[in-house]
């Protein structure tokens, strides 16, 4: 809501949500304090996430392309402009990328577009059809959350 009160149209903001929660010593605290006991009184179901769901959120504020509001937890994001061109050609590379299976070139792909997409090192690198779904599922949503150059 506050955010809003920066708003002049347009603006992509950047939210310092503070240090993760653990959800589930969340969820504990918060049954002892409604004088129920964890795991006896009421049972805790552990579902998985949910599509598009993470387990954890990353910050990426770079100060170089975003400006400070009064809030100390409200940054606005600088844009910058990009042609249709440069946008059709990252879309033909990626989409060669993709019918190709090839991940060196999807992560090349999007690091075009989005400047600060970094993919999971964990995951291993290899051009089977099931693991470059899995990966770039697992990424998809990372990039939301990354700076974007604006069309």
């Amino acid at each position: 809501m506050e955010a809003a009160r920066y708003s002049k149209g347009g603006e992509v903001f950047v939210l310092d949500m503070g240090k993760p929660v653990n959800i589930d010593d969340f969820a504990r605290k918060l049954i002892k304090l409604s004088g129920y006991e964890p795991d006896k009184d009421i049972k805790i179901i552990y579902t998985g996430l949910r599509p598009g769901e993470k387990m954890y959120e990353v910050l990426i504020l770079n100060k170089e392309n975003s400006f400070a509001t009064e809030n100390d937890k409200i940054f606005i994001e600088k844009l910058t402009s990009v042609s249709p061109l440069f946008i059709t050609n990252a879309l033909a590379e990626l989409e060669e990328g993709i019918q190709y299976n090839n991940i060196e070139d999807i992560k090349n792909s999007v690091k075009q577009v989005v400047d600060t997409y970094k993919i999971k090192e964990e995951l291993a690198i290899t051009n089977d059809e099931a693991n470059l779904k899995k990966i770039m599922n697992e990424n998809l949503h990372d990039m939301a959350t990354s700076e974007r150059k604006a069309i």
